[in-house]
């Protein structure tokens, strides 16, 4: 007796349309991971260039009060133009409000530090104090806890977008899967339809 009864050759052209279909879905699952991972990529060269323009402004900034010299001035002044944009550019990205959230903070955050930096120097440039006294600021607690905060906020972007994109992949790399599988599963039963419908005996 036929475990797959055939009453009529309906059964051979659905695999088609039904390939078709499970093919489509595979090229838009990819489409998707590949956007989902692009995120990913995104979220961790933001991140590294706020930790090192952050270092950036703290590395120029002691070595103009100590040292005196108006390059580390020039340096401290350019980092800062050149990340002028760096909100505009996370906002353009297709992160979440949340995660977003974090890097305005710790942007938020480094411009504070920014801000007691430029205090610092105000002072050297004003002689109120030496270039080390000056500095002092530029190591004290408020300024660690500034730089602490960046870190943290930043480590929470990450953390947040890598969850996020981990668990979206995750699920469409299930479903891809059941549907391979679902499609395997149809074109055995569809061969097996064709070889009965060609053998009428097998049929019986």
């Amino acid at each position: 007796m036929c475990i797959f009864p055939i009453k009529d050759d309906s059964i051979i052209v659905l695999p088609a349309p039904v390939g078709a279909t499970t093919i489509v879905f595979l090229c838009l699952f990819n489409v998707k991971i590949r956007d989902y991972r692009q995120d990913a990529v995104e979220s961790r060269y933001l991140a590294m260039e706020m930790r090192e323009s952050t270092e950036e402004l703290t590395e120029n900034a002691r070595a103009y009060c100590i040292l005196g010299k108006d390059e580390y001035l020039i340096r401290f002044n350019e980092e800062l133009k050149r990340r002028a944009d760096y909100i505009d550019r996370v906002r353009e990205k297709s992160f979440t409000g949340g995660e977003i959230k974090h890097l305005l903070e710790a942007f938020e955050e480094s411009e504070k530090l920014a801000k007691l930096e430029k205090e610092a120097f105000n002072q050297v440039d004003s002689n109120e104090v030496n270039g080390k006294e000056a500095c002092i600021s530029l190591f004290d607690k408020e300024y660690r806890e500034h730089k602490t905060n960046i870190n943290s906020k930043i480590n929470a972007f990450t953390a947040e977008v890598e969850q996020r994109v981990g668990g979206r992949i995750d699920l469409f790399l299930k479903i891809a899967w059941i549907n391979i599988i679902l499609m395997f599963i149809i074109e055995i039963w569809s061969l097996n339809a064709i070889i009965r419908s060609a053998h009428p005996v097998l049929r019986e």
